[in-house]
């Protein structure tokens, strides 16, 4: 059981977050503000997480889900409980998304996965997510005028 911060596009949610029997993740606000009820699911259900950097700091995890409408992303205050959090995905077969860049990289190459794809991941494992507004995925402007000594960013 521990102390995190929910982390979404509103706003942080202050909750507690517990492993029942090394098998369900439970999330339970402390505040009913918007009206939550708690998050439940099982570790079976997880597809994919991420050790994650939030405020700067290594303190957070993200984390993909079936059944899940987003990834969840919590900020932990105790940094040995997200420890413990990360050694049972791990122990649990998972790998977290670090672990899946190589071969990301060779499907993107073959095209077996797009672009947006491919920049979904390495935003994500650069510690950047739609739940936080400080650390937004990054996506490259594409220029396709070759020709042209200068460039406008004015639409005519």
């Amino acid at each position: 059981i521990s102390k995190v911060q929910f982390i979404n596009y509103l706003e942080p949610i202050h909750g507690i977050l517990a492993v029942l029997n090394s098998k369900t993740i439970v999330f339970t606000p402390v505040i009913n503000k918007f009206d939550w009820q708690p998050i439940e699911f099982g570790i079976e259900r997880v597809k994919a997480y991420n050790p994650y950097r939030h405020h700067f700091q290594h303190n957070g995890i993200e984390i993909w889900a079936q059944g899940l409408t987003r990834s969840h992303l919590y900020a932990f205050k105790d940094l040995e409980k997200r420890g413990e959090l990360l050694s049972l995905l791990k122990g649990s077969g998972l790998n977290d998304l670090k672990d899946l860049l190589p071969g990301l990289q060779e499907e993107w190459s073959q095209g077996r996965i797009s672009n947006f794809e491919y920049l979904m991941y390495l935003n994500a494992s650069a510690s950047r997510s739609f739940n936080d507004f400080s650390a937004y995925p990054v996506f490259p402007w594409l220029i396709n005028d070759f020709s042209s000594t200068g460039y406008s960013l004015i639409l005519n």
